[in-house]
């Protein structure tokens, strides 16, 4: 395994799914970040492919497919992330089932969501997520998708399953900064009708990058260590590594024995790409094991699409889970143990789905 450290050069600007040309509705495009993990799994292997003779155009030669696989097949290599990093450390969005509120500009986290009494709705019956503990007088709890955690804190929480693990929560204001552009087209030194749009452009702060982990590549990168990231070319430089953070072979490896006397969850530290919609009492399989679900806390689901190079089309667009998603599992009947990390999921070795399994405190109200 191979730790990638991808540290912008200046701004970057990642794209969304939303139609953006001159027959749009809106010329605004608020774009993306994090990128998506197919986003940089294919910056990456065009570097390497350059590097190894590729022109930069069209599909690359047969003789590349054995080092970096085929259009969707990546052959030998597997990656997970993005993630972010800051000052060697690696930072995960926080937990969908953590809500708190606001206070003096600080996000506080009051509980935690947990599965619910059975209730019938118009999907059917589900145990939709609740309070364990009721709001402060006053106060209007709410998840955060604008908070990062360190992973190592993430793990210490999984393993104790005490909420008070998560103590050093960073927003994201203070890693990146948000730059909105202005551009135009011109014909005969005019602007040029309808050709006005405006984007919004991303800076992330010092010491601040993001990182893929990587098995399969070898330590070449080329003559030269720069990549080019997201949209307009911007650029990167690209570090190769042993992991300096808390995933490296041996953590992976790592197993544990479910506590039944707690909640078994699983926590999606990637996006989630699934074939099927997850619902009360489907089931996912994780080591050949198949957990029952027993509630989600997840944000909208996120629409992705991109393009290809080489059919030069839009590609089909799909809706998948954000970061942060947690499940609550149904552990019973589990004699084995299972792993601290997992992929599950469609897209796995392109970095999507990479989780972490843990078990939490029973806080349901009495």
């Amino acid at each position: 395994m191979k730790q990638m450290n991808l540290l912008p050069l200046d701004t970057l600007f990642f794209r969304d799914s939303l139609p953006f040309d001159t027959n749009s509705e809106s010329h605004e495009l608020a774009g993306i970040f994090p990128p998506y993990p197919h986003t940089v799994v294919g910056a990456i292997r065009g570097h390497y492919a350059r590097a190894l003779g590729w022109n930069g155009s069209g599909a690359w030669e047969p003789s590349l497919y054995d080092k970096l696989g085929n259009r969707d097949d990546l052959g030998p290599l597997n990656f997970a992330g993005p993630f972010i990093l800051r000052d060697k450390e690696v930072l995960v969005p926080l937990p969908l089932n953590l809500v708190g509120y606001t206070e003096n500009d600080e996000f506080k986290i009051h509980t935690s969501l947990v599965p619910g009494k059975a209730v019938v709705t118009d999907i059917g019956t589900v145990r939709l997520p609740e309070f364990a503990i009721d709001p402060p007088k006053g106060k209007k709890l709410e998840t955060s998708t604008r908070h990062w955690v360190l992973l190592k804190e993430l793990l210490v929480w999984l393993k104790s399953g005490k909420r008070n693990e998560l103590s050093s929560l960073v927003h994201s204001k203070n890693l990146w900064a948000k730059e909105p552009r202005v551009g135009l087209a011109r014909e005969n030194r005019m602007a040029k009708e309808g050709h006005l749009y405006s984007a919004t452009h991303i800076r992330m702060a010092h010491n601040t990058g993001l990182v893929m982990l990587v098995h399969g590549l070898t330590d070449v990168i080329g003559k030269s260590n720069l990549l080019t990231l997201g949209g307009e070319s911007r650029q990167a430089k690209l570090e190769m590594l042993r992991p300096e953070f808390s995933v490296d072979e041996t953590t992976v490896s790592e197993t544990f024995t479910p506590d039944t006397n707690k909640h078994l969850v699983l926590v999606a530290l990637t996006p989630l790409h699934l074939s099927k919609s997850i619902i009360f009492d489907s089931s996912i399989t994780i080591d050949d094991s198949d957990l029952s679900v027993i509630s989600v806390c997840t944000d909208r689901l996120q629409r992705i699409g991109g393009w290809d190079s080489v059919k030069r089309q839009p590609e089909k667009q799909v809706s998948i889970y954000p970061a942060g998603t947690v499940m609550y599992l149904e552990s019973k009947n589990i004699n084995k143990q299972l792993p601290r990390f997992c992929k599950i999921g469609e897209r796995t070795k392109f970095g999507y789905g990479f989780c972490a399994l843990g078990t939490l405190e029973r806080t349901e109200k009495k």
